[in-house]
This record gives structure tokens, C-alpha cells and sequence, in this order.
């Protein structure tokens, strides 16, 4: 059995390679760039084919990696927006994805992004640079003394939970399936009380139809005027237009995001020739703070993300499925 692997750095190479010949793939070989109908040939003759969520696959790369011969996909990523389940099913693939990995890497970038915000952090760093030492508009505000709003309660988002307990700060939830195991941390409450009473608002929802600009005109509307919001889950979740107007007009007051809805032009790459006018004039400004969708990338998480990747190839190679298929 053959596997394609995309998406993976030199140094992780050949520890994946031996661990995966080791435990009976005959090939292991690994793909530069990322899948897509102009590189989708060179999966011809490979069973497997190993993914993560820069490589976008809709029903016309379902269909190409069918005709190719792949049947399965396995992608390094807990999100699975970047893949079509229901394509992938009728053109006969399968996919598993991570659906817990390292959960503290994307939470400690959340609060980080929070807290650098509060206390003006890029500002502050930008008049250190300059030699201006003064006090001048660096007033920060205390996270103890706000209501944090979060959309969410997956593990991730639990994870940020049990972080921010220790802020002793006031802490919302809105969430679909309640969590028991909060239930001492957190008030759960719908989510036009959340945008009302929130200083802050944080996002840890998957991207689902229903809820694709979730934060808009209208969502922005009805939060505190002084707002910050923080997005480190999924793109497509935020307007980012709206959010510059509102940053612009003063409803919000700062926005960190490590994730941005059209990041496949240019994510993992070097000087892009990237025109997106609403996207460098958000990075451009004093209250804003992006980081290019790496809340993800720690040691620890990078070695949870192949072991549990690799098991699900392992698993199929040997079984035929893997207990983390989305196409079930």
C-alpha cells in the first residue's frame, strides 16, 4: 500500500517515513506544495494520500483523486472544512481527520492574543522601537475586571475556559451541547446575551453553513461598544470587512485573529503577491494582531498530530478503516 504525503516540513520527513514503512507500508513518499487540480496527477497509483487544510478538496478534486485511484485521505487538521464529505462519499473515498489533538497550544495562543490587546501590546512595541518610553495611549485594562463571551464548547474551547478561571474573570458561554464539566467556571447563556454583556469575545466554533459570518454587521451591532474580538478557529466565521468598519468606527476595540477566511491564496508561503485590501489594511493597524493561523504549532502539538495521523493510516492499512472517519 501507497501513500502521498502533502504538507509536511523536511525535518518531519523521514521520522514519518520509518515509522509508517515500519508498520507495513510498502512506499512512503511526500508531495511538495499542496493539493489541488493542478497537482492532482501526481497521486496516480497511491492508496492513501495524507493531507492538511491548505489542500481544498470539492467534488472536482473527489472526482480527479477517484480516477487516480486514491481511496483513502487522511488529514493532519481536527477542522474539515477544507474537505467535502459528501463529494468524497460519492466518489467512493474515505477520510480521517485528529479530532483531539493538543488542545493547549490553541488555547494559550488565545489568551495571548487577549491579554497583548488588552495592554496594547503592538503599540506599545512599535513606540519602544521608536524610543518613545512615555505613557502615551499605552493604558491597558485588566482582565480580571471583564466578562470574556465565548462561542463554544468543544475541547479547545473548555481548555481556554479552564485557562482564563485563573484571571478570575467573569466568563460566558454559548454553546449547542452544555459541558458538565464547567459548569463551575462558566454561565451558559444564549448568544444575544453573550454579544450584549461580553468585553470580549472569543471564537471556538467549528465553520458549519449556519454559521459562516457568524460575526457580521448585525453580530458586531449588538456587542459592547469597545469590544475586542479574538478568532482563532476558522476564517469563515468573521466578516472581516464588517469588523474593519467597526474597528475603524470604535464598536470595537481590537481584533486578533490567527485565521482568515481567505488565507488559502497565501498561507505558507514567502512575499506573496496577495491583493486584499481589507486584509492588509486589518494587519496595518495598531489595534489589530494577526498571526498567520499558527495558534496550532507547538512541539507537542506537531508530535500529537502525526502520532494520531499516522494511526489513522495505520489503522486502515491494517483494517481497512479508522475509528476517525468523517464519511461514515
Amino acid at each position: 500500500m501507497k501513500i502521498l504525503i502533502f504538507g509536511t516540513e523536511p525535518a518531519e520527513r523521514d521520522e514519518i517515513r520509518t515509522y509508517l514503512c515500519t508498520h507495513g507500508l510498502e512506499q512512503v513518499d511526500f508531495a511538495e506544495g499542496v493539493l489541488n487540480m493542478d497537482t492532482v496527477s501526481s497521486t496516480r497509483g497511491y492508496e492513501i494520500i495524507w493531507l492538511i487544510t491548505n489542500s481544498i478538496v470539492r467534488e472536482k478534486e473527489a472526482r480527479a483523486l477517484a480516477e487516480c485511484g486514491v481511496k483513502y485521505i487522511v488529514t493532519r487538521s481536527t477542522g474539515t472544512d477544507h474537505l467535502s464529505v459528501q463529494a468524497l462519499r460519492d466518489n467512493g473515498i474515505c477520510a480521517a481527520n485528529v479530532p483531539v489533538y493538543s488542545t493547549g497550544a490553541v488555547s494559550e495562543h488565545t489568551v495571548l492574543l487577549l491579554l497583548a490587546l488588552l495592554r496594547k501590546l503592538k503599540y506599545s512595541m512599535k513606540n519602544t522601537d521608536r524610543g518613545n518610553f512615555t505613557l502615551e495611549n499605552v493604558m491597558g485594562k485588566e482582565l480580571s475586571a471583564l466578562t470574556v463571551g465565548i462561542i463554544g464548547c468543544g475541547k479547545i474551547a473548555i481548555s481556554t475556559i479552564r485557562m482564563l478561571s485563573g484571571f478570575q474573570c467573569r466568563i460566558l458561554v454559548s454553546t449547542p451541547h452544555e459541558k458538565k464539566e464547567v459548569n463551575d467556571l462558566v454561565t451558559f447563556t444564549d448568544q444575544d446575551t453573550l454579544l450584549k454583556e461580553s468585553d470580549i469575545l472569543l471564537l471556538h466554533c467549528p465553520l458549519k453553513k449556519e454559521n459562516y459570518h457568524l460575526i457580521n454587521e448585525e453580530s458586531i451591532g449588538q456587542m459592547k461598544t469597545g469590544a475586542i474580538l479574538v478568532n482563532t478557529a476558522r476564517g469563515g466565521l468573521v466578516d472581516s470587512e464588517a469588523v474593519l468598519a467597526a474597528l475603524k468606527g470604535g464598536k470595537l476595540s481590537g481584533y486578533g485573529f490567527d485565521v482568515y477566511e481567505k488565507e488559502d491564496d497565501y498561507i505558507r508561503t514567502k512575499n506573496p503577491d496577495y491583493q486584499d485590501k481589507i486584509f492588509w489594511e486589518l494587519c496595518g493597524r495598531d489595534d489589530v494582531i494577526y498571526t498567520s493561523h499558527i495558534a496550532f504549532y507547538t512541539d507537542l502539538a506537531m508530535k500529537s498530530l502525526n502520532e494520531l495521523t499516522m494511526q489513522n493510516v495505520i489503522s486502515y492499512a491494517l483494517k481497512g478503516y479508522s475509528e476517525n472517519e468523517i464519511t461514515k
